[in-house]
């Protein structure tokens, strides 16, 4: 049952879109698609988006761009680092340790979730805190 079915109001789905804030073009295409594998939808200067599955991207903004006004859509911009966390088989966990080193891509932390999950953090080229995790961590709460 979602959400609209048990208090009458629309639901929401799920994200379609997530935004995170990177300068360098070069830079975060070489670290997205290059060494996370996520294959590029467009860039248009200040803009890069990356497929996540059938229905979901992420956007990649210029934030000195994205945040003037006047804009086509809504002015937004973020200072100082994000964070995104990426879900990936618990198998494949293993194999993502020698990608990154092979790719000087220095792992920051790693954590084991209680009861099996557990996270690789890492920093993409401007400094966003991006996660790499095997299991859902947030489990839907017992009244969803």
């Amino acid at each position: 049952m979602n959400q609209s079915e048990t208090s009458g109001w629309p639901a929401i789905l799920a994200i379609c879109e997530t935004v995170l804030y990177a300068p360098d073009l070069n830079a975060r295409r070489e670290f997205y698609a290059g060494i996370l594998m996520l294959p590029v939808v467009s860039e248009n200067g200040p803009i890069s988006t990356f497929r996540i599955s059938d229905s979901r991207v992420l956007i990649v903004f210029d934030p000195r761009q994205s945040s003037r006004p006047g804009r086509p859509v809504t002015s937004h911009g973020g200072e100082g680092s994000e964070h995104i966390a990426f879900r990936i088989a618990p198998q494949d966990i293993d194999a993502w340790r020698p990608r990154l080193a092979h790719h000087a891509c220095p792992i920051e932390q790693e954590v084991a979730w209680d009861p099996a999950g557990h996270s690789i953090y890492l920093r993409d080229p401007a400094g966003n805190s991006v996660e790499l995790v095997t299991r859902d961590i947030w489990p839907a709460s017992a009244s969803s």
